[in-house]
């Protein structure tokens, strides 16, 4: 749910003028239904259904083919969420390569994997785990460096839990 929550084309679907969150970074912990998310597409309020998942657009248009605004703005989508994004993933989780697909969603510069010695649990021990707590603080330290260098922006999180 939160993968698909960070997609800019649910915002343009759901809103028309937004293409980002409201959020500026997520954290998934033991996420799971990559193959749901991948065949999503969700109503815009102009044009045809778009994917969650952005796909490549090569800016070059086919014979027969309509302009986009992005092609004329000369603009190429990426085929990643753009979102900054920590992924908790247990290293006994059964679902294990689910999560990995789920972080595979996401641009890989902006993307950090974090395994937990769990399965599919966030237990109460890791609240007193240093290597926990030093990601999360280089991950979130990593996020405010990048606000200080461009324009304040209030940062906020969608935290999910998959189980």
């Amino acid at each position: 749910m939160t993968t698909c929550l960070s997609s800019p084309s649910v915002w343009r679907g759901m809103f028309g003028h937004a293409n980002n969150p409201p959020w500026s970074f997520v954290v998934l912990a033991c996420a799971g239904g990559s193959a749901h998310v991948a065949g999503i597409t969700v109503p815009q309020l102009s044009g045809p259904p778009a994917p969650v998942l952005p796909t490549l657009s090569s800016g070059r248009l086919e014979a027969g083919d309509k302009e986009t605004e992005q092609q004329r703005s000369g603009m190429r989508t990426s085929s990643k969420l753009q979102m900054r994004s920590l992924h908790l993933i247990g290293a006994r989780d059964l679902g294990r390569a689910d999560s990995e697909t789920i972080a595979s969603f996401f641009e890989p510069d902006s993307a950090t994997k974090h395994l937990l010695e769990c399965a599919h649990e966030l237990p109460a021990p890791l609240r007193r785990s240093k290597a926990l707590s030093d990601a999360l603080e280089t991950f979130l330290s990593s996020g405010s460096q990048r606000a200080d260098s461009s324009a304040p922006e209030v940062a906020t999180a969608a935290v999910a839990a998959t189980s």
